[in-house]
């Protein structure tokens, strides 16, 4: 019970963070207006933070698959 709520947590927080990395992306290639090369900066270091954080859910989530494999979830993003 316990190892399948981590699962669902985990799922829970994909979804956001895969967003934040679509508009962070869109910053950075230029997608969504013409941002300084600070405004550039700032927004790299918020990609680079987020994709770490987005390597350790999948490494998580894996984990938790592992315990838990009646729970699928999309630990590839």
């Amino acid at each position: 019970m316990k190892d399948s709520k981590i699962v669902k947590l985990l799922h829970d927080l994909q979804q956001p963070m895969v967003a934040i990395k679509g508009y962070l992306s869109m910053i950075l290639d230029g997608n969504a207006g013409k941002a300084s090369d600070k405004v550039k900066e700032f927004v790299k270091k918020a990609y680079e933070s987020n994709e770490r954080m987005i390597e350790m859910v999948n490494i998580l989530s894996s984990k938790s698959e592992a315990l838990n494999p009646k729970f699928e979830t999309n630990s590839k993003l």
